[in-house]
């Protein structure tokens, strides 16, 4: 398999082993066209092959269908989601687990790593990714929104029709009554 092949397949499956943080992920694939993850951390030759031939791969509690391998022009998006995952675990995923693992904050965070029966790859760590952008853009909002709306003039409303019901009684005055011409004559 050609290196461009394999690297596409690897950022297809999210199967990163450029840093130890993390952990290895094993995908067997049957004729069926359904991928089961491998619930042991390292696998082992005979554990594996145990694995595989006596059809527990089919209780696996995370499989799905096949995926097609990643096109080219869709690597850049892995590229980035590697990048931050990495920059995430290099700086802020033990100070954010150990809050959420202090709270027992199951749904954000792994309380138990080695179990690979309950949550699919790096589900926890992109959620927690997810509320942190989240938060952080809710904040910036609500900076911007603070220094700017006082700055930012009140706006006349404007009436649509006569008829308009946003309008309050206020600004919709009868008109004042018109002298006719025939008034002048007499």
């Amino acid at each position: 398999m050609s290196a461009t092949l394999e690297e596409r397949l690897a950022y297809t499956y999210e199967v990163y082993t450029e840093k130890p943080k993390f952990q290895p992920r094993s995908y067997y694939i049957d004729k069926d066209g359904m991928a089961h993850a491998f619930p042991h951390v390292f696998p082992a030759i005979n554990t594996t092959v145990a694995w595989i031939e006596d059809k527990d791969y089919k209780n696996s509690p995370f499989r799905f269908k096949v995926l097609a391998r990643m096109p080219e022009w869709k690597l850049y998006w892995g590229y980035a989601k590697k990048e931050v995952r990495f920059w995430y675990q290099a700086h802020l995923m033990d100070k954010v687990d150990g809050l959420l693992k202090k709270n027992k904050v199951s749904y954000l965070t792994d309380l138990d790593p080695m179990d690979f029966n309950t949550s699919r790859p790096y589900q926890k760590m992109d959620r927690q990714i997810i509320i942190i952008v989240g938060i952080v853009g809710m904040t910036l909002e609500a900076i911007w929104d603070w220094v700017f709306a006082e700055t930012t003039p009140a706006q006349k409303k404007k009436r649509k029709s006569f008829v308009d019901a946003s309008s309050s009684s206020l600004d919709v005055k009868p008109d004042k009554p018109r002298k006719s011409n025939r008034d002048k004559i007499d």
